[in-house]
């Protein structure tokens, strides 16, 4: 049961895209149980999944994951059994099933509060990295993968997921502006795990929305797989396309090949390979 988080700092690099697209493969192509857990405060893994009506009624329910930290936070209750049971969704064709725990734009105040040196993490029992641990440890160990979908930052929100995760990947559009920061990131993830002497594995490098016609994507992907700090970089270039630009109204009822393009879509098919590179490299 590995628990994966998709990490870049650098926003806009098609992270949530592909976090949804491996769990909609690996559910519906491989029959396997998967968990999305989503920690960008944007909420575009939960209002694509759930759809805005949905949404809305959790986080006016206050179940989201923004009330788990709040609840944490303040010292109440929270059932976090109930979270999952609250925001279950079923992923198409019913080959397979994916469960969500729901983001909320009030992520980012719980990010102030737990991470200012001020903050109200000094009245917390235990450490402000560990709630999403604490809470969900056990449950997680019930699914066959857990996808996380992580915020742009290394703050608060973003260890809690890392320190709920076996491991964790990096996409990243191959071109030079999208690739600035990556070896300090994989570096400092690295650097926090060894000094809070807990253990993390770095599962490689995705390269999305990769243009195989640009010379300049052919020649940084070349670039980054020659890199020790890279490595590995996964064989599968996930191609630039429109579909996957425009969103897919994934809570509406489709078959997988019209979600991705048709079935011998380039765009499909490497997803398809994803998913499968995927379960060969992370289990």
């Amino acid at each position: 049961m590995p628990v994966t988080a998709l990490i870049n700092r650098k926003g806009g690099v098609g992270k949530t895209t592909l976090t949804l697209a491996l769990a909609d493969f690996l559910a519906a192509r491989h029959a396997l149980r998967i968990l999305v857990i989503d920690l960008d405060p944007q909420a575009n893994s939960t209002l694509e999944l759930l759809g805005e009506e949905r949404w809305y009624e959790l986080e006016k329910g206050g179940w989201t994951l923004a009330d788990l930290f709040m609840n944490v936070r303040k010292g109440d209750d929270y059932d976090a059994h109930q979270l999952i049971e609250s925001a279950r969704t079923t992923v198409i064709d019913t080959l397979g099933q994916i469960d969500l725990l729901p983001a909320s734009p009030r992520l980012l105040d719980e990010e102030e509060e737990l991470g200012g040196d001020g903050g109200a993490w000094r009245y917390l029992s235990g450490s402000p990295l560990l709630i999403m641990h604490q809470a969900f440890n056990e449950i997680v160990r019930g699914y066959d993968h857990v996808l996380i979908d992580c915020p742009p930052s290394l703050g608060v929100i973003t260890m809690n997921g890392l320190l709920l995760s076996d491991g964790f990947l990096v996409p990243t559009i191959p071109d030079h502006i999208s690739t600035v920061g990556i070896a300090q990131v994989i570096g400092k993830i690295r650097e926090q795990f060894k000094v809070m002497r807990r253990k993390i594995n770095y599962c490689g490098l995705i390269l999305n929305r990769f243009d195989r016609q640009t010379r300049l994507h052919s020649a940084i992907a070349e670039e980054m797989k020659s890199r020790a700090d890279y490595k590995p970089v996964w064989d599968t270039y996930v191609p630039r396309t429109v579909r996957a630009e425009e969103g897919h109204g994934r809570h509406a009822r489709q078959t997988l090949a019209s979600r991705y393009g048709g079935a011998q879509s380039p765009y499909f098919l490497a997803l398809e390979s994803l998913a499968r590179e995927f379960r060969r490299r992370v289990g």
